[in-house]
């Protein structure tokens, strides 16, 4: 998730609405990436030359015919294999994250690390 969506949706947190304000923000946001050229969907953060690179280095199958999206989809469900949900994490697992640590109901949490990865195991302390 980048900086801007961030500070996107902490600045439309609203305590009277809740998530459903949130949930406005992060639809604007889904359609602003979708224009920006970046295959529909996905991330610019991830280029195709990129997914391409990380593909070959796990030796995942993949044709240069395939769709960038197909693509992210095939990386995106390899490492969901790796976490113990087996789930994609998405940029709107991480905004819940971001929006709890913005509202009220986390205003006497403090010093924590809450990581969105699924449970990656790799991540776990020793």
């Amino acid at each position: 998730m980048q900086i801007r969506e961030m500070t996107l949706l902490k600045d439309l947190w609203d305590p009277k609405h809740g998530d459903r304000a949130c949930s406005r923000a992060r639809a604007g946001s889904s359609r602003e990436r979708n224009r920006s050229g970046d295959g529909g969907g996905g991330s610019a953060m991830f280029p195709r030359d990129r997914v391409m690179h990380s593909l070959k280095k796990y030796n995942i199958s993949f044709s240069e015919s395939e769709s960038t999206e197909d693509l992210r989809a095939k990386l995106g469900d390899y490492y969901a294999q790796r976490t113990l949900t087996r789930k994609r994490i998405l940029p709107e697992d991480c905004a819940n994250a971001i929006v709890w640590l913005a509202g009220d109901e986390s205003a006497k949490t403090t010093g924590h690390i809450i990581p969105v990865d699924g449970g990656l195991q790799d991540a776990f302390l020793r």
